[in-house]
């Protein structure tokens, strides 16, 4: 493990484009480019609506989306991930010259891959939890939830796209090409990608094993990425997990208002539990191990 840490071959298959500019400033005005797109246009559309409907009706909105208990509210709290994509692109385009093409790769083949094969190995955790654990109760009517399913998988597809983008490819690329080893572009982004998965109110005493599972899903997601050399693979893995965990059985204080059913145990009761670590932490490692294999042939 140490020697695959401390290797230097470079990720496959991308191009000179991440090499030509890869001075460690441009990469942190990237950053803070990127940063400054999420918060702006996020800002900007927030001051945009309480100049309409006025600051209270605003200032509801706000409250909605942080909790994410109902369609509307998680809907909009996913597009909010958005802008993270129109950073990167901005922050390659004007500080490395780099078009957006290059961040991707040729990612279709590796996209589909990963889909079906997340599918068919958290389908068999998601029914045997159905039938076995007794502490899951009705959310969304299933109506509803029909109803709103496109849209819903439209608005996961740009919250994981936009964040894959941003750390397994503008990051992770841009880091790649300034040092060789793959501390360097394995490790620092996904300890970024996991920090800012920080969050005491909805986990509480159990924020730190949030971090952490955001942690160990980046290392799997840049492994997948660097076998790959494009983002299919991580984008398709983080998009169908996400799927099962927003839209099929989400768990309470978490972020709901998209799911058929939610989990009478908060998220800050996971840790009290280690069958709940485990069962949190196996479906992925499971589909990591098995896309691996495939994607080394």
């Amino acid at each position: 493990m140490i020697a695959s840490l401390t290797s230097r071959r470079m990720m496959p298959h991308w191009p000179e484009a991440a090499r030509a500019r890869p001075a460690i400033w441009r990469v942190l005005l990237g950053l803070a480019l990127i940063a400054t797109c999420y918060a702006g246009l996020n800002s900007g559309a927030l001051l945009l609506y309480g100049a309409v409907l006025g600051r209270d009706a605003s200032m509801e909105l706000l409250q909605q989306v942080a909790t994410a208990e109902t369609p509307a509210a998680t809907l909009i709290l996913l597009v909010t991930f958005g802008p993270l994509a129109i950073g990167a692109i901005l922050a390659a385009k004007l500080l490395h010259r780099r078009g957006a093409n290059s961040l991707t790769g040729q990612m279709w083949p590796d996209l589909r891959t990963a889909l079906a094969v997340t599918t068919i190995i958290y389908l068999p955790f998601v029914i045997l939890g159905a039938l076995f654990m007794q502490d899951t109760s009705a959310m969304l009517p299933v109506g509803v939830w029909l109803g709103v399913m496109p849209i819903a998988l439209l608005a996961i597809g740009l919250q994981t796209f936009a964040e894959e983008l941003t750390f397994r490819g503008y990051l992770q690329q841009q880091l790649g090409a300034r040092w060789a080893f793959r501390f360097a572009w394995m490790v620092v982004p996904s300890i970024l990608f996991g920090a800012l998965h920080y969050d005491r109110t909805t986990f509480g005493d159990s924020a730190l094993y949030g971090v952490f599972a955001a942690t160990v899903f980046g290392f799997l997601a840049a492994d997948l990425t660097e076998r790959s050399g494009s983002l299919g693979a991580a984008w398709g893995f983080h998009f169908a997990n996400n799927a099962f965990a927003l839209l099929i059985i989400a768990t309470d204080g978490t972020i709901t208002g998209l799911a058929l059913r939610i989990t009478e145990h908060r998220a800050s009761e996971i840790t009290l539990s280690p069958l709940l670590a485990v069962a949190d932490l196996l479906p992925p490692l499971i589909v990591w191990i098995i896309l691996r294999r495939i994607l080394s042939r």
